[in-house]
């Protein structure tokens, strides 16, 4: 953020809430993904061993994320003391911020799941296919 302000940098992609802070401070929207948001994710994921030895307490955290997820889609206005208190939210933006809908738990489709590992092996950033049934595992799931 601060070498796109000193300019430094001529462009970035930013996160929320730094992205609303940069166009507040009259930086220019090239591109927003908040149209597709299909197309932007949180990805949580878990070694081998830790699903082999903890299957009980991955289903508790992702309930108690599914949980936290539907509390703040319910009324985020709620959550604007919890931003500003922890520093969440820069202190310029405070007041106008809305904070956006969070997805609900979901896994990727086999067909995004190839895509993603094509483009990565493409890259030489995996090196070894995985099946999609050994890779994503929707029992966890809330």
């Amino acid at each position: 953020m601060a070498l796109l302000e000193s300019g430094e940098l001529q462009a970035a992609t930013l996160p929320d809430p730094l992205s609303s802070l940069a166009l507040q401070a009259g930086a220019r929207l090239i591109l927003d993904d908040t149209a597709h948001p299909e197309y932007g994710t949180s990805v949580l994921a878990f070694s081998k061993a830790v699903v082999d030895q903890s299957p009980r307490a991955i289903a508790a955290f992702l309930r108690a994320v599914e949980k936290a997820t539907v509390e703040v889609n319910a009324d985020p206005s709620r959550w604007a003391s919890l931003l500003s208190d922890n520093r969440l939210v820069p202190a310029p933006l405070m007041g106008s911020y809305e904070l956006p809908a969070f997805p609900l738990a979901s896994v990727p489709t086999e067909a995004q799941y190839a895509d993603a590992l094509a483009w990565a092996m493409e890259k030489g950033l995996v090196t070894t296919s995985a099946s999609y049934a050994e890779s994503v595992n929707a029992g966890f799931l809330p």
